[in-house]
């Protein structure tokens, strides 16, 4: 509830970014002249997209969040298994962790091959940045147990607001990929 409450306070923030941005935009050209509104526009545009792709460069180079965690080569497995795990779920978005899973070709143990977590749904000012997805067997069970650490950052028009560190766990059961 709180993150869809958040979604709307951001929406709404943005709107009021966009028309109170026209009227300046309109104001300038009125006393100042098309130069000047030239000037305006191309300058913020040019803040806004160079914030964008450093905060972009920084994520993909501080941790691993765009790429699976690669726990082995999969020229060592023979049968995938794949799973699907919802550790968050609420109105309008959930946080997922995914594994890969293959058998040993020598001795038919289960392994994990890849794992990731994601946030997947309508995420207006809210992010999910995974930092560490373990994935461990539960010995007697065929189970396995999965433990991810990562960032809940909440944002107000791109500046980050609030950021908490939150660590998931739980068991699931591989099922055979087809």
């Amino acid at each position: 509830m709180l993150q869809l409450i958040w979604a709307f306070i951001n929406v709404g923030a943005f709107l009021f970014f966009i028309i109170t941005a026209l009227r300046a935009i309109k104001l300038v050209s009125e006393k100042y002249g098309l130069a000047a509104t030239l000037i305006l526009i191309i300058g913020g545009i040019g803040i806004m997209s160079s914030r964008n792709g450093s905060s972009s460069t920084h994520s993909t180079t501080s941790n691993n969040t765009r790429f699976p965690y690669v726990y082995m080569d999969r020229s060592f497995v023979k049968d995938q298994y794949f799973t699907r795990t919802k550790m968050k779920d609420n109105w309008i978005s959930k946080i997922e962790v995914m594994a890969l899973m293959g058998k040993y070709k020598d001795n038919d143990s289960l392994v994990a091959v890849e794992a990731k977590s994601m946030l997947q749904g309508f995420s207006a000012g809210y992010n999910w940045e995974p930092h560490y997805v373990e994935i461990t067997p539960v010995q007697g069970t065929g189970q396995f147990r999965y433990f991810v650490n990562g960032t809940e950052k909440w944002s107000l028009l791109g500046f980050n607001f609030y950021s908490e560190s939150r660590n998931y766990e739980g068991v699931f059961l591989p099922v055979k990929a087809e």
